[in-house]
């Protein structure tokens, strides 16, 4: 039996002030972002984080990022956490979405 991380319910909408362990991972991927420049890498993520997938070419695209993405060192279970949960509510899924895309806490309107 599979439970949820996070409880989100089909009224609700994201707030990243309500997950303080999703925005840190995803500050800690934008501060390696930082070092590493990569034009695929928010479509890299969130392929990982929403569909749990690694497409192939991305691994030749940019091996040293698709290993960081997959790696343990950089953790994003938390995030994944929150996709899997938001699976039945489309906007927030779509708000959240738009949040990692930004790369930055203030591009979100809540």
């Amino acid at each position: 039996m599979f439970y949820n991380q996070y409880l989100v319910k089909d009224t609700d909408q994201f707030n990243p002030e309500h997950f303080p362990k999703v925005t840190g991972e995803l500050d800690a991927y934008y501060e390696a972002m930082k070092l590493k420049p990569s034009p695929g890498h928010m479509d890299m993520l969130l392929s990982c984080v929403r569909d749990y997938e690694s497409k192939t070419e991305w691994i030749y695209f940019d091996p040293e990022l698709a290993d960081l993405i997959r790696s343990k060192s950089l953790s994003l279970n938390h995030v994944k956490g929150l996709f899997l949960s938001c699976i039945d509510n489309q906007p927030f899924r779509t708000q959240l979405e738009t949040y990692i895309q930004s790369g930055n806490r203030t591009a979100v309107t809540y």
